[in-house]
């Protein structure tokens, strides 16, 4: 495969990759070596991601049981 430039800011520190293509190469670095950055996450940042991709668990489901508002979690 060869690479070629797509005419945005290159960094040196990218590997001559811009800033998307380098996202692009990291991300498929870490599907072909089966990596899983989850692990790297503390418990926080974790449920702020889940809450961020509005992805249900048992924490915000048992909150929202309590009355509390579904809006949140992209219902009313």
């Amino acid at each position: 495969m060869r690479e070629e430039a797509c005419g945005r800011l290159a960094f040196k520190e990218y590997n001559g990759y811009c800033t998307l293509h380098y996202k692009e190469c990291l991300v498929e670095l870490i599907n072909q070596n089966g990596l899983d950055p989850v692990v790297l996450f503390e418990e926080s940042e974790l449920r702020a991601e889940l809450d961020r991709w509005k992805v249900p668990t048992r924490t915000n489901i048992l909150t929202n049981q309590k009355g509390s508002t579904m809006s949140a979690y992209g219902r009313s």
